[in-house]
Formats: C-alpha cells, structure tokens, sequence
C-alpha cells in the first residue's frame, strides 16, 4: 500500500528509467520511517525518538528532486499527525508541530543548498565550454599541462609540431621541446608561475617530421578537474626570427659597408647626429661614439654658418634627392677647415 501511495505521489517528480529506482528507494525508506514510528508508539508507547529517522527520506528526497520533493516532508507530517491522534493516549500539537516545521525547514534548506550546487555546476560547465570555444577559435596555441602532461590542447598549438590534438593528449610537453632548450624553458616557465617573471620567453620545438620552429610562450597557473594545472599560451614566431635575424645581417652589411667608406658619414635627423662612421674623427676630430647625438652646430664656426649651410641644404634637398654643397666647418681642436657635403633624403620627406 504505502509503495503504491509513494508511486503515486513522486510520479510528476520522477520521470525517466534513472528515477524509477530513486522512487522504489523513497518508497522503501518511507516504509522503514514509518514503520519505526509504528513500532515505537504501538510496542514501545513512545514515538519521540524514532521520527528522526523521518529526515532521512526528507533528505534524500531534496537531494534528488529538490522543490519537486515536497511532497516527502507534507506526507511525513500528515502522517505524524494521523499517528498521533489514532494511537496517542496524550496528544502533543505544539511537539507535532515543532517536529512538522523542522521537517519543512531542513528540506528547504537542503533543497536550496542543491539547487545551488547544481547551479554553480552549470555555469561552470559553461564556463569551461566557452574557454574551450574560445581555445578551439583562437588564432593562438593554447593548452592545459597537468603535471608536465597535455590534457587539452588546440588544434593551433598542435599545428606548431605538425600533429593533431588527439596525437598529443597524454604526451608529455617537454618531449615537444628542442633538447638544447628544455631546461631554460622549463626555468623561465617556472620564474612565471611564482610571478618572477612576466614577458614571454622563447624555444624552440621539435615538429613531427624532425625540423625545428621557434615558438614564444607564456603560463599561468589553473585549475583543471579539480586539481593544479598550467595553462600555455604560444605563438609560432619562426618566420618573426627569420625576418629579425635578416634585418640584422643587413644592419652589419650595411654598417660594415658605412665604416669601409674612407670618407665621413653622418645621418642626421631633425639635423641632430643619430649615426657616424669612424671616419667622422679624421675629418672633424670627434670620435663616433662622441658626436652621435650632438647637434650639427658642433661642426660651425658660428650660428650663421649653421643656418645658412642648413637652409641651403634643405632647400635643394626639397626638389631633389640628393645634393653637394661646400661650407666652411669647425675641426675639434677649433681649427677652420673646408668639406664637400653630398646629402641624399632617407625616406619619402625630410
């Protein structure tokens, strides 16, 4: 009888095969429950201690349906109460009542504290599933290394090594790396995650087919399935390097060339010296390191010499892009002497 009552009352709360077993559950805690009751009030003339076990299906029934299962605690009490005045010689409403409004109060609260917890859940789920979104979308590499082993990684970060995502799940990063860069990137990703150290570093990695490619990375540390993680960071700066380490031969080609040049070379910008050859000391007296930075009055007699070479120059060099002029000019030692200039234009303007 009491089964089919407890069908009949969590039948709109339980729907599905999963809740079946959840009702057949309530219904045999009910009958224990009640039954205490019973046997304590009918053998044993009391019944004050064995409600207590009426919290347990209260419980279980906010655990698995939390509102919905109101029904467990309104039934629980109706119970109490009929109990009461059928089998109790004294009939105590103000300790039923008490009993009954502390049925209501724990189930409330266990309900809500479930409600809660199911809450948190989801939104962290979909926190997790719009990072890993926003991974799967982002033009960077991106990655999660738990305890030195990859257990998320993009398909970006992936690409860098020449593998897919799935290849790498399990491997340990560091396998990734260039032999020779390993412990320098494992001690610049360490200095980060204690927060001594805040720009990226770079190494580089080995890709599946054997060749090496650069890769700039940065860390930080997370929480992954509830326990440390480390997230990555990464870009492929290959090409970068390759672009920085040309522009640099060219600036030695063309310092190299700048400095086999047996006359004076000066760059001026806003006619102040930003770059000097060596032969600058032969000429004028100054060394390189000396001038660079100085304004171009250092080289005239007097500011009307400076002026007049200037205004001459820039004048010609507005109609033309290169230009010969010859002035008179300031040794170091204070001696006057007489240079040709050939000035060209770097860049669209002056």
């Amino acid at each position: 009888m009491l089964s089919r009552i407890s069908l009949s009352l969590f039948g709109a709360a339980a729907e599905g095969p999963g809740k079946r077993r959840q009702i057949v559950l309530m219904a045999g805690l009910l009958f224990f429950a009640c039954g205490l009751k019973l046997f304590g009030q009918i053998v044993l003339k009391t019944g004050v201690i064995y409600t207590h076990f009426f919290y347990i299906p209260i419980i279980m029934a906010a655990i698995w349906w939390k509102r919905r299962g109101i029904v467990v605690p309104v039934f629980l009490a109706i119970f109490l109460v009929i109990t009461d005045i059928i089998l109790s010689v004294r009939l105590e409403i103000g300790s039923d009542l008490l009993r009954i409004t502390m049925f209501l109060i724990v189930f409330l609260i266990v309900s809500t504290l479930k409600e809660e917890v199911e809450k948190t859940g989801r939104n962290l789920k979909d926190s997790e599933e719009n990072y890993r979104i926003l991974a799967e979308k982002s033009f960077a590499g991106v990655y999660v290394v738990q305890e030195g082993t990859f257990r998320y990684i993009n398909p970006h970060a992936a690409s860098y090594a020449d593998y897919n995502p799935s290849e790498l799940i399990g491997s340990k990063g560091k396998d990734l790396i260039f032999p020779g860069d390993r412990e320098a990137a494992q001690r610049h990703a360490a200095e980060m995650l204690r927060g001594e150290r805040t720009t990226p570093y770079e190494f580089r990695v080995m890709t599946k087919e054997g060749s090496v490619r650069w890769i700039m990375e940065t860390v930080s540390p997370a929480v992954y399935e509830g326990r440390p993680a480390v997230i990555g960071n990464s870009m492929d700066v290959t090409e970068m390097r390759e672009i920085r380490e040309k522009l640099e031969e060219l600036r030695e080609l063309e310092s190299s060339i700048l400095e086999a040049i047996p006359h004076a070379v000066l760059g001026l910008k806003n006619r102040r010296v930003v770059f000097a050859n060596n032969a600058v000391e032969k000429v004028f007296g100054w060394k390189a390191d000396e001038i660079i930075g100085q304004n171009m009055r250092v080289l005239y007699n007097s500011d009307g010499d400076y002026e007049d070479i200037g205004r001459r120059g820039y004048d010609l060099l507005e109609h033309q892009r290169t230009c010969e002029l010859e002035a008179v000019c300031r040794h170091r030692d204070g001696r006057e002497i007489i240079c040709r200039f050939t000035a060209a234009v770097i860049g669209e303007a002056l």
